[in-house]
């Protein structure tokens, strides 16, 4: 089929025309696979801190830091010193969850009784 595209016309437009396709379908895609590609990087950067990347990123935003995903994972890459400044400007934001005591414990419902046919 790859060298019947030179001498027939519509295998070539199909070609072209699902070229088109891939390249938006990817575009999209790359955005998505950098996007998880810096989280990948901040999870690491800041486990070695001991801090966790779902808590520090509400966290981050409740500091007033202005910095995206992108920016603060090439900060951990490249100057890990400010990364460590700007986690410890971070850390008393961070909520950690407490387990709920005896009495705040939820109630589990009562199941219903099923009726015999």
């Amino acid at each position: 089929m790859v060298g019947m595209s030179g001498h027939n016309y519509r295998p070539a437009i199909e070609f072209v025309r699902k070229a088109g396709q891939y390249s938006w379908r990817d575009r999209r895609q790359k955005k998505r696979h950098f996007r998880t590609l810096w989280i990948t990087r901040l999870n690491a950067a800041l486990k070695e801190l001991g801090v966790h990347y779902n808590r520090f990123i509400p966290a981050a935003a409740a500091a007033g830091v202005e910095l995206n995903r992108k920016m603060l994972s090439e900060l951990a890459i490249s100057d890990h010193a400010t990364f460590v400044a700007i986690v410890e400007l971070v850390k008393p934001h961070i909520s950690i969850p407490t387990p709920p005591g005896p009495d705040k414990q939820t109630k589990s419902r009562p199941r219903k009784k099923l009726l015999a046919v």
